[in-house]
């Protein structure tokens, strides 16, 4: 008889190769955040704050979700509900995060060729 849940791989998105993930070493080394998190760096701040693929407790056979990790609050905020939409607010986006209402920015790129900018005004 064997006891306890068996292994599951966690189930890809089909827009993974759209997705900059980052390192095995990145996240889910405790407690926080928590396992089942695979950060992205698409869209990151380079503050600690980024976006990542999140596979609930039980749904590992499933699509992840897509959250924000807000490093000084600890915590996963629910920011897409898969990653085709995720990929696409990147796309329309041009990488960066915008701000709400604001015609501001705040953009790490991850898009090869293009320079990084931490802030800017359009």
């Amino acid at each position: 008889m064997k006891w306890g849940r068996q292994p599951t791989i966690m189930k890809a998105p089909s827009e993974i190769d759209a997705l900059s993930l980052a390192g095995e070493d990145a996240g889910s080394g405790g407690a926080y955040p928590s396992l089942g998190f695979r950060a992205v760096w698409d869209a990151e701040l380079g503050n600690g704050d980024y976006f990542g693929l999140y596979w609930p407790y039980g749904r590992e056979d499933r699509e992840p979700i897509v959250c924000d990790m807000l490093h000084d609050e600890w915590s996963l905020v629910v920011a897409f509900s898969n990653a085709g939409t995720f990929v696409k607010w990147v796309k329309l986006n041009d990488g960066c995060r915008g701000a709400s209402g604001r015609r501001s920015w705040i953009c790490r790129s991850t898009i090869p060729g293009r320079e990084a900018s931490l802030a800017g005004t359009a």
